[in-house]
C-alpha cells in the first residue's frame, strides 16, 4: 500500500506480518481526543489534515472498520 505521502503506508512480510502505516481503528471519538491532545502539532503542511477536514467526513470511519474486519477475518480464516 503507498499514498503520495509516503511509498510504504503498508506491507506484508512472508505472508503471516501486515504492517500498516495508518489506523482503521479510529473512531469519531478518538480522533477528536487526538486533536485536542495534539492541536499543537496541527501546523499546515502538504501531508497533514486540518482539524475541520479530520472531523468532518463521517463515513471514513465506518469504512476504515469495515476494511479492518475484512483483514482480520482473512488472517484469521
Amino acid at each position: 500500500m503507498s499514498s503520495s505521502a509516503n511509498r510504504n503506508q503498508g506491507f506484508l512480510y512472508q505472508e503471516h506480518v501486515l504492517a500498516l502505516q495508518f489506523h482503521l481503528e479510529v473512531t469519531a471519538d478518538s480522533v477528536k481526543r487526538m486533536v485536542e491532545e495534539g492541536r499543537e502539532e496541527l501546523v499546515p503542511g502538504q501531508f497533514i489534515q486540518e482539524e475541520r477536514a479530520m472531523l468532518k467526513e463521517q463515513s471514513y470511519f465506518q469504512q476504515g472498520h469495515d476494511l479492518m474486519e475484512a483483514i482480520l477475518n482473512k488472517f484469521i480464516l
